[in-house]
């Protein structure tokens, strides 16, 4: 029975590290502070807000394919008399190459928002979508980004306050990366 046990350990921790390197995860972590832009009933208002990053490249998959969490925290909204409270995204992120430092990319998934309006808040969700380019800097695991991201687009079925409401962003985020 033990030299059972002993085999089936030893097939077990051999097979280990070859599964774990097929997935070749590559986890980043980043910031980034915006200017975002809220549209209710034709009135803009503008704030600054700050997220924070954490994501992974799924190699497994495509070496040009990742998945990003965001959670983020938005500013005053005069104009509405209200604020932006709180969003989280959940997206994937597909890469193009231009040159050894320099990527294009594209975001799309979904956002949960908080924002509250004069003095109601609301939580709602809504497709996100959006574009970037990011320079990796040479020898370093650091880079450096510039996007748009659209947060929140109003929806007609939506029964929330924040129906008519479209909100947007252009970040600025750097990013710790793994290899």
């Amino acid at each position: 029975m033990k030299r059972i046990i002993i085999l089936c350990l030893m097939m077990f921790y051999s097979s280990a590290p070859a599964q774990a390197s097929q997935l070749n995860l590559d986890p980043y972590f980043g910031f980034g502070t915006s200017y975002i832009t809220a549209e209710l009933a034709g009135d803009k208002a503008k704030s600054t807000g700050f997220h924070f990053v954490a994501g992974s490249t799924l190699n497994w998959i495509s070496e040009a394919l990742a998945a990003e969490l965001r959670i983020g925290f938005g500013g005053q909204y005069t104009t509405f008399n209200g604020d932006l409270r709180l969003y989280t995204s959940y997206l994937l992120k597909p890469s193009w190459e231009v040159t050894r430092q320099l990527d294009m990319y594209a975001l799309a998934g979904y956002s949960t928002t908080s924002v509250s309006i004069a003095g109601k808040a609301q939580s709602d969700f809504s497709p996100s979508f959006g574009l970037g380019v990011n320079y990796h800097i040479p020898n370093e695991s650091l880079s450096v980004s510039a996007e748009w991201l659209s947060l929140y687009q109003s929806s007609d079925s939506s029964a929330t306050a924040i129906s008519g409401m479209d909100i947007s962003g252009i970040s600025i985020n750097f990013v710790f990366e793994y290899y």
